[in-house]
């Protein structure tokens, strides 16, 4: 394997590995939520607080949150008062606003504002960042086989139904325009002149991650191309020996 499909599939595994767990926190946070509110009393509470976190980035740039804080009565008359998990900025709520909250009949304490985004936020949040995680990290595993086995159908038509021309060996030269880990693939290149049109047509072959000019014992070497459409092509380098590591 290619040390670029290499190091995409190692990226492709964190971002999914990252992605599916933070889609499991979002199923339980979900499941949680939903017993919470199936098993929930519902009372009319006051926001006496709004209290602002202030959180530093690497940047030296502040953010600042308002989590409202919330006083009711339980139906058995016991006063409670807690902060809401999830904060906004500007604030969502003002001092002296009476909401509507869910909570624990048996533990009173683990109360919640009763509103769409109090409730369902965690769930939403880590069900959009999974996703997104998730699909960039399949998608970087899923990338490199789906273009390998393009790649090999292509090459597999070209070489049954293309035409077979016998190109001069021009050369082995670096692909600097992709770089792995500070390394550049090797192509072999070489060239064609078409005596009916008088055009010479140069060709490369796929990336090879190691110098193939030793292995090369012949000036010719055999190109499979499309006849109406002289770009599509594919290089037989399948005299080449396999890369071990």
């Amino acid at each position: 394997m290619a040390k670029k499909d290499i190091t995409l599939t190692w990226i492709g595994c964190i971002f999914s590995i990252t992605g599916i767990g933070m889609l499991i926190g979002s199923f339980l946070s979900y499941n949680s939520t939903h017993n919470f509110i199936k098993n929930s009393s519902s009372t009319i509470a006051t926001v006496t607080e709004l209290r602002l976190h202030t959180s530093s980035s690497s940047s030296s740039s502040k953010s600042s949150t308002y989590y409202p804080i919330v006083k009711f009565k339980t139906q058995k008359g016991e006063t409670v008062e807690f902060q809401s998990s999830v904060g906004t900025y500007p604030p969502s709520f003002r001092v002296g606003e009476t909401v509507s909250v869910l909570y624990d009949a048996n533990n009173p304490a683990e109360a919640e504002i009763n509103s769409f985004w109090q409730l369902w936020f965690t769930a939403i949040f880590l069900l959009a960042m999974g996703g997104l995680f998730a699909g960039i990290g399949l998608s970087l595993l899923a990338g490199p086989l789906a273009f390998r086995l393009l790649s090999n159908k292509n090459a597999a038509k070209l070489q049954a139904n293309g035409k077979k021309i016998v190109t001069k060996f021009t050369g082995v030269e670096l692909n600097t325009f992709l770089t792995v880990n500070g390394s550049s693939p090797y192509q072999i290149t070489s060239q064609w002149f078409d005596p009916e049109t008088n055009q010479v047509y140069v060709f490369h072959s796929e990336n090879i991650w190691f110098d193939p000019e030793e292995f090369i014992k012949y000036e010719t070497i055999d190109v499979y191309v499309d006849p109406n459409d002289m770009k599509k092509y594919h290089m037989d380098i399948s005299f080449l020996p396999k890369l071990a590591n």
